[in-house]
């Protein structure tokens, strides 16, 4: 399938979301050097052995020239949870509503951007693994809400 597209512009408890890059080539692509560039969001267990708990599906940042495009080479480099002001948890115990996270990023090996993407939006994109619950463990580790 197509990755998602995140336009330009962590934690829910105590574990903490991640963002990791793949790069494909070869075959079909439309790529001049043969590479497109995506990424996921991953949630890991807080405690050891840090067991991979969900992921989301793909994505890419959209192009400047084009928002149903995708820059052809780009790099999630970082990762700050901002905290909204006035953040409280939902009924179900959630945080990170209101909260945003800011990406910082390489594009084309040439242009250093931010863009901002909604924790909620986070939460909604990840899917726990076969044998998970949930995207967030808390408790039973050994940690305390704080």
């Amino acid at each position: 399938r197509a990755p998602e597209h995140l336009g330009g512009d962590w934690k829910r408890h105590r574990e903490s979301v991640r963002a990791s890059a793949r790069v494909s080539g070869g075959g079909d692509t439309p790529f001049q050097f043969g590479s497109q560039y995506t990424h996921f969001f991953y949630t890991m267990q807080p405690v050891y052995p840090f067991r991979l708990l969900a992921t989301s599906r793909e994505f890419c940042v959209a192009s400047s020239q084009s928002e149903d495009d995708c820059e052809s080479v780009q790099f999630i480099s970082g990762a700050v949870l901002e905290a909204a002001r006035n953040a409280t948890p939902t009924a179900d115990g959630q945080q990170g509503r209101g909260q945003q996270l800011l990406l910082s990023m390489g594009i084309n090996d040439c242009e250093a951007k931010l863009a901002r993407i909604p924790m909620a939006r986070v939460w909604e994109m990840l899917r726990p693994l076969p044998g998970e619950k949930d995207a967030c463990q808390v408790g039973g580790g050994g940690l305390e809400e704080g």
